[in-house]
C-alpha cells in the first residue's frame, strides 16, 4: 500500500501522561495527536483558554475531538505527539524548567500567528524530520547528500543541515536561514515552487 506509513514512532502512554502533568505544572495546557489505524486525531479539552489554541483547533476542526479526559480518551490509539500552544515567553520558560524524559524529546517547532505564540512539544526521541527523511531516502537507495529539503521553522534545523541542499523559506526565522544553503520566497509567494524550479531561489 503506497499510502501506508513507512515507519511510525509513538510515545508510551505512561510517558505521555507524565508529560501532560508536567506541561500543566508550567501552565501549558496539553493536547494530543494520536493515530488509530491510518487516521490521525487531535484530542483536546473543551473550551481552550487561549485564543491561539482556539484558532489552531478551528483550523484543524476535521480531525479535532474535544474530550473531558485526555489520557482516558486515548482508548488504545498510538500517542504521536503531546503539544501545547502558549505565549513564546511561557514556552521558553517551560523548555528551561521541564525535566528530561528518557522516552521523549522536548522541543519547539517555533512560532505561529506572528510569533507571539509558540508550540511546546514532546515526541518520540527518534521522531524528527531528518529521521523521517533518512527512512525515505534509505527506501529509495539514496543518501541525504542526494536530497533537497525545504523548511520554515525551528524543527527544520537538523534536516536542513543534514541534506545536500537545504532551502529555507523567506518567512523562516533567521536561525533557520543561517543553516540553509539557499533562501527562497515566503510561503505566500510560491517559495516552494520557486525552490523546486530552481528559478529565483537565492
Amino acid at each position: 500500500d503506497s499510502d501506508a506509513p513507512i515507519e511510525t514512532r509513538h510515545l508510551p502512554p505512561q510517558t505521555a501522561g507524565v508529560i501532560c502533568d508536567a506541561f500543566r505544572e508550567t501552565s501549558c495546557e496539553p493536547f494530543l495527536y494520536v493515530a488509530d489505524g491510518d487516521a490521525c486525531r487531535l484530542l483536546h479539552l473543551p473550551s481552550p483558554g487561549n485564543p491561539a489554541l482556539a484558532r489552531y483547533i478551528a483550523a484543524n476542526e476535521s480531525v479535532c475531538k474535544p474530550v473531558a479526559d485526555l489520557m482516558g480518551s486515548v482508548d488504545g490509539a498510538r500517542i504521536l505527539h503531546v503539544v501545547a500552544i502558549e505565549s513564546s515567553d511561557r514556552v521558553r520558560r517551560a523548555l528551561d524548567t521541564l525535566p528530561e524524559f528518557p522516552d521523549a524529546r522536548l522541543m519547539t517547532s517555533g512560532g505561529l500567528y506572528g510569533g507571539e505564540y509558540w508550540f511546546l512539544e514532546a515526541i518520540h526521541p527518534a521522531a524528527s524530520k531528518v529521521d523521517a527523511l533518512r527512512a525515505v531516502t534509505s527506501r529509495w537507495n539514496l543518501s541525504l547528500a542526494d536530497t533537497l529539503a525545504i523548511g520554515d521553522n525551528l524543527n527544520d534545523l537538523d534536516m536542513l543541515a543534514a541534506v545536500g541542499c537545504g532551502v529555507a523559506m523567506g518567512n523562516a526565522p533567521e536561525t533557520v536561514k543561517a543553516v540553509a544553503d539557499r533562501v527562497t520566497a515566503s510561503n505566500d509567494a510560491e517559495g516552494v515552487a520557486l525552490a523546486l524550479g530552481d528559478s529565483t531561489a537565492r
